[in-house]
């Protein structure tokens, strides 16, 4: 009113704790100085059946099985559990951590690293570091990770707010997380998380509705579900990860023609 602006205060220092102090040292003990790029892949392990996708396409509706098939082996090699740690598959999405809400507050040391999190190469050292975090963040732990054969976020399956129950399958991390142990539990969540992102199920029964049998009856629909599933599953640079090619590509390898 008279001019005069409130000068604004540094946030206080938080004082870290002996259980943290512990934490942070293990941490730096793993972190590697480059983070290790996300890879996609286009290789299959053949550790999930096909008839595990005909299921899901089955329940999802109206969708060919071969997509969801094909996400798998982009995300994960169509793999669900780790063969080094015995659990699911998990990836540190720093960027979401970044928008999340810690319950300790953002100038907590924890929640600092949380934020500016490398991905060792191993999923064994993610999955301590995973562990680490979840004793201080749980839910925004498994917030920021993907996980399962198909890498969802758990940001789209978990959230504390009764008021997103149906939309989001848990409003408990330790539930999500008993679920995604094994590859069924993992099919679950898959199929909530499709069945519940209109864009990406329309875009999916788009895609199968331009094929007849196992050819391409409608090139120019075939090519634009593509695009809308890449766009709606890897985000808004799925050019960049080559990750609307790689589904074409992959389609292309399970018997789908693209003229008679």
């Amino acid at each position: 009113m008279f001019g005069f602006r409130r000068r604004r205060r540094d946030p206080a220092p938080i004082p870290v704790s002996g259980r943290a102090s512990v934490l942070l040292q293990a941490l730096d003990a793993l972190e590697p100085p480059v983070d290790t790029p996300r890879r996609y892949h286009e290789t299959d392990s053949g550790r999930i059946p096909d008839e595990v996708f005909k299921d899901i396409a089955a329940i999802v509706g109206k969708t060919d099985w071969r997509i969801h098939k094909c996400i798998s082996i982009i995300e994960t090699a169509n793999d669900a559990i780790s063969a080094e740690t015995q659990a699911p598959l998990a990836r540190q999405e720093a960027h979401y951590a970044r928008r999340g809400r810690p319950q300790w507050g953002r100038n907590h040391p924890v929640y600092k690293r949380m934020a500016t999190w490398k991905n060792p190469s191993t999923q064994a050292a993610r999955r301590k570091a995973y562990d680490e975090f979840y004793g201080y963040e749980p839910l925004l732990t498994v917030q920021c990770h993907s996980e399962t054969f198909a890498q969802i976020m758990g940001k789209w399956i978990v959230s504390e707010s009764s008021d997103d129950i149906p939309t989001f399958m848990f409003s408990q991390p330790d539930a999500y997380r008993k679920e995604i142990e094994t590859l069924d539990g993992q099919v679950r969540v898959y199929r909530h998380f499709v069945m519940n992102t209109p864009a990406l199920w329309g875009a999916m029964r788009f895609l199968s509705s331009s094929i007849s049998g196992d050819t391409v009856r409608d090139p120019a629909g075939f090519k634009k579900a593509v695009h809308q599933i890449a766009s709606n599953y890897n985000g808004p640079n799925y050019k960049v990860n080559d990750w609307d090619n790689k589904l074409i590509r992959g389609l292309l390898r399970h018997g789908i023609r693209t003229s008679g």
